[in-house]
């Protein structure tokens, strides 16, 4: 009870609410800066550029010597490759500090494990870090990657233990100045073209709370194939950097 007053105090301080029943959400960035001059645009790559950019990172580290045995899936190749071309089409400085943030779902992996008809939420997070120094380099999806790959392995461990801990120190990160947060909303294994709840499938899947977090989001191709749909919110400006980035992997 004691951690969870914690975590509870710390949220109220970051957002600023007084009130214990209040859910006011998180002021981002994009919230901050107004949406005016913020647009959205999805980008897709295919089971073949996933292909590539796996092909990429195993040269790159193979030149390099490297032996460790790292987790390219779709979800790592599309988050490294658009990591990279945001931190580049913002022109964020070369000595930032970039912090990452991976979630991921726990049910299967407590001890004991949640009953299978459990309703609810069962997440962990972690969380890493890398300089924009090395990202913008052009082994950067390559550093990123290997980042991301060594977080999840954490997280298959046991992502939960001392998440009242983990919360508390990422309120704390979220309020600290001089780094770059990113993120990632949703999934490309959610199947989200295959819902189906009585009016037909979906033409197109969005995730709208981009709009506000400035998370990318990931939501598997309508037409199959391997291929992943990353939804990008960026200042006008930005996202021609960002378009004329991404096509290069």
């Amino acid at each position: 009870m004691g951690s969870t007053m914690c975590t509870l105090s710390s949220w109220m301080d970051y957002t600023g609410s007084s009130d214990t029943r209040s859910l006011k959400v998180l002021a981002t960035a994009v919230d901050k800066e107004g949406s005016s001059d913020f647009v959205r645009k999805t980008f897709e790559l295919s089971g073949e550029d996933i292909k590539k950019l796996r092909d990429k990172v195993n040269k790159i580290n193979n030149e390099a010597g490297k032996s460790k045995q790292l987790q390219l899936s779709p979800f790592v190749l599309t988050c490294a490759h658009a990591y990279v071309c945001q931190i580049k089409a913002k022109g964020v400085e070369a000595n930032t500090t970039v912090k990452f943030a991976v979630v991921g779902d726990c049910r299967g992996r407590l001890d004991p494990p949640i009953p299978i008809n459990y309703f609810g939420n069962c997440v962990g997070s972690v969380i890493g870090e890398a300089k924009a120094s090395d990202m913008i380099r052009d082994n950067g999806v390559a550093v990123v990657a290997e980042k991301l790959s060594e977080m999840i392995k954490v997280l298959k461990g046991n992502g939960v233990q001392g998440s009242e801990d983990k919360m508390v120190k990422t309120i704390a990160m979220l309020k600290e100045k001089g780094h770059v947060m990113l993120t990632a909303a949703g999934s490309n294994r959610f199947d989200d073209y295959g819902s189906d709840f009585g009016w037909g499938r979906p033409k197109k899947v969005e995730i709208v709370s981009v709009d506000r977090t400035g998370a990318i989001s990931l939501v598997e191709s309508k037409d199959g194939g391997g291929g992943v749909e990353i939804g990008v919110v960026l200042k006008k400006q930005q996202m021609e950097v960002f378009a004329s980035l991404f096509v290069k992997c």
